[in-house]
């Protein structure tokens, strides 16, 4: 049994994964009277150090058989001509940011020369910045903007020339989501100008690792606002106003610009009167805030 037919052949080069299409025509296969082809002719491609090697497999139902090539022919342009992309890195980024992928050719190119960044089942980026540096090296800018979990996945640089295209390895876009608490913090103790609290930020929303965290307080009102570094699982809120109600939230942070969530939801509060369960008045400055001080008077 002989027929013929036409194969479009993919083979990967084993640096650069770069993709070449070759046209096999006027194959020719052979097969012993005996082999019943199951599945027809199972072409699988195959790298060896700089080498290309291509086996060819016949899939039959046991017999024997063999495959025979009759002629091989290659189109296109010579790669010569053509940019060659080193190694694409994979970037990470946290949501909201600019992704930068850098594609780094050996080659030249020139205003007739398109130039993108192709993303699998994920949106293009435009270019966004060339550099030349001599007639055998550039630089290539482009930038995912406003990150989101959606534009996560793979993307390779890609180049059109007047001697063909040029393909880089497939890099990937990993998006992280700055972490928020689930819970508000615990209150532990409450004094007139003092808030004990436990952060209780254990349980996030978002990606870790978490590198830093904040409390966040602010009176219910509105009118007065701070934030404060907390190295450990509970802090101390110093030089409040007395019989204030405030509101306390933490805030976390991961590596990388953008990283700080927002604030978690909100512990609300209030501070006891001055002197109140016989708790010292202390030093008059820290209520300068108030247009009315309490004085407490004390029988000696």
């Amino acid at each position: 049994m002989v027929f013929k037919c036409s194969f479009r052949l993919k083979i990967l080069h084993d640096h650069q994964s770069v993709k070449k299409m070759v046209v096999l025509q006027s194959l020719t296969v052979a097969l012993n009277q005996k082999a019943n082809v199951d599945r027809g002719i199972l072409i699988e491609a195959l790298t060896l150090t700089i080498n290309f090697k291509v086996v060819f497999e016949v899939v039959t139902s046991g017999h024997s058989g063999y495959v025979a090539i009759d002629e091989v022919k290659v189109l296109g342009h010579p790669c010569t001509k053509t940019p060659h992309f080193l190694r694409l890195q994979s970037v990470e980024v946290n949501a909201g940011q600019f992704a930068t992928f850098q594609c780094t050719a050996n080659g030249g190119t020139d205003s007739s020369d398109r130039l993108w960044l192709q993303g699998i089942y994920v949106r293009d980026a435009p270019l966004k910045d060339i550099k030349v540096f001599n007639a055998r090296r550039f630089v290539a800018l482009f930038s995912v903007v406003n990150a989101t979990k959606r534009d996560a996945g793979n993307y390779r640089c890609m180049i059109r020339t007047e001697g063909g295209v040029g393909v880089s390895n497939y890099a990937e876009l990993i998006v992280k989501e700055p972490p928020v608490p689930i819970a508000p913090p615990q209150l532990s103790s409450v004094g007139a100008t003092y808030l004990w609290i436990q952060l209780n930020a254990n349980s996030i929303n978002g990606d870790g690792p978490i590198i830093q965290r904040e409390v966040e307080y602010r009176t219910s009102s509105g009118s007065w606002y701070d934030i404060q570094p907390v190295d450990s699982t509970s802090y101390k809120i110093g030089h409040l106003d007395p019989d204030t109600e405030y509101e306390i939230s933490v805030l976390l942070t991961r590596p990388g610009e953008g990283g700080t969530g927002s604030p978690g939801p909100a512990l609300k509060t209030r501070t006891k009167c001055a002197g109140e369960d016989g708790e010292p008045l202390g030093d008059l400055k820290q209520y300068a805030r108030h247009s009315i001080i309490l004085i407490v008077l004390q029988s000696i």
